[in-house]
């Protein structure tokens, strides 16, 4: 199982599924929170649902909805810090 989210896609996709973020937050730093919300959405869907997503294209229906779950959550684990 792997991320959503890549090291050189994650800036500008992040801003987009969250656009009230305004700051540029590195995918250093958010990663460990994506790898959690991945883990809680994957308990969520079935890891069954989560393959196919990731085997999508970046621009398929079922990705695009998970990964911004995954963002959102992954930001709430984050904004705290």
């Amino acid at each position: 199982m792997g991320l959503l989210f890549t090291k050189e896609n994650f800036s500008e996709r992040f801003k987009e599924y969250l656009g009230f973020v305004d700051a540029d937050i590195s995918f250093r730093r958010m990663k460990s929170a994506l790898q959690v919300a991945t883990e809680e959405l994957v308990e969520l869907v079935g890891e069954d649902c989560y393959a196919q997503a990731e085997a999508e294209p970046m621009e398929g229906e079922l990705r695009e909805m998970l990964s911004q779950i995954v963002a959102l959550r992954g930001y709430m684990l984050y904004a705290p810090t």
